[in-house]
């Protein structure tokens, strides 16, 4: 039977991944967006890290946290990165391309950690995993070529 303990998990990864949304948004707008992506996979990579060698409920629930936290703030970061390297007349069809593509990837995530699991008895490999792509994706992310910002516009 589970506990209300089970039944909260996933409703504070949801509000953390909520209230990260718009701060990472403000971050976009007024840091380098380079920074903020790599704030992000740091953040990403020592919730795998500590997923990996969790001991304790507490552990368990800061690397869910700091993961929800880093989930919800990669879509407006993801939007600001577009934003600044496409032109604004092709954005919708941008953001709906790279979308669809990345839904492809995540959609049989569930599967591929199953599978994992099943295959090695544990989910380290897992967590190996993602902390690989999240190096890959942070040195792919330092090498991009971003135009200048223009300061003259402001937002609210």
């Amino acid at each position: 039977m589970l506990s209300a303990v089970h039944f909260s998990f996933p409703f504070y990864l949801s509000i953390i991944g909520v209230a990260s949304s718009p701060l990472v948004g403000r971050f976009c707008d007024l840091w380098n967006i380079k920074f903020i992506a790599i704030g992000l996979f740091i953040c990403s990579a020592i919730a795998a890290l500590v997923f990996m060698t969790v001991t304790s409920y507490h552990l368990l629930l800061f690397a869910a946290l700091l993961q929800g936290a880093t989930g919800g703030g990669l879509y407006p970061l993801w939007a600001c990165l577009v934003g600044r390297i496409y032109d604004s007349t092709i954005y919708g069809q941008i953001m709906g391309s790279t979308t669809l593509v990345v839904f492809l990837i995540i959609a049989p995530a569930p599967l591929l950690a199953g599978w994992i699991h099943d295959v090695t008895g544990s989910y380290r490999m897992l967590f190996v995993l993602m902390l690989t792509l999240v190096v890959i994706c942070a040195l792919m992310i330092s090498r991009l070529k971003l135009p200048p910002v223009d300061k003259k516009i402001t937002g609210p």
